[in-house]
């Protein structure tokens, strides 16, 4: 009996997954087997998901196929399909707008 209750322990201590630190997680249920792990250049980009919302890095766990979209102000938003057993990924935000200051002295006297 006690050998049985020690494999029962066992088994669901193998079915935990830790997340590393600082890592938010994605997911559509506690059945969902674990998911890439996905992280963006700058982090917290706010990674929109069919359950809600997380800030990367941030591990998407879903059954199925899932659709996601990454936004950062100030960057162009990325959109993604993150298929199951995907691996990690860091993708690089594009800045939109200007990315170097403007030079007093090149403007005209007003």
């Amino acid at each position: 009996m006690i050998k049985r209750a020690f494999l029962m322990a066992l088994a669901l201590a193998a079915c935990e997954t830790s997340l590393p630190p600082g890592v938010d997680l994605a997911q559509e249920t506690s059945s969902a087997r674990p998911g890439p792990i996905i992280n963006t250049a700058p982090e917290s980009a706010s990674l929109n998901h069919p359950g809600g919302t997380c800030l990367t890095p941030c591990r998407v766990d879903y059954l199925q196929k899932t659709r996601v979209i990454l936004g950062k102000e100030g960057y162009k938003p990325i959109i993604l399909n993150v298929p199951p057993g995907a691996a990690d990924i860091t993708l690089e935000m594009e800045p939109v707008g200007r990315s170097s200051p403007v030079e007093d002295l090149g403007l005209p006297d007003l």
